[in-house]
């Protein structure tokens, strides 16, 4: 799939994603949790049903239901503007 951004930074500036609100997440679309300076973030996929799959520090691939820490730590929404 194209994808012209380079960080997560640039994904509210990029063609290929549009944000959406938390309440329009659909399996396939995009949750960035940034961190504190708000300059990169940690990429999460939904899954459907409160679940997302994501890369997990010592742990390879995880899924992992959505909770009120990882909400709490500024999450941004997008899918894919090319579907």
């Amino acid at each position: 799939m194209p994808f012209s951004a380079g960080n997560t930074a640039a994904y509210g500036r990029t063609g290929d994603l549009r944000a959406i609100s938390s309440a329009e997440v659909q399996p396939g679309d995009l949750r960035v949790v940034y961190a504190a300076d708000g300059e990169q973030g940690h990429v999460q996929m939904a899954l459907g049903g409160g679940a997302w799959i994501e890369c997990c520090y010592g742990y390879g691939v995880c899924v992992n239901m959505s909770n009120a820490w990882m909400e709490s730590r500024g999450c941004h929404y997008f899918t894919y503007a090319g579907f």
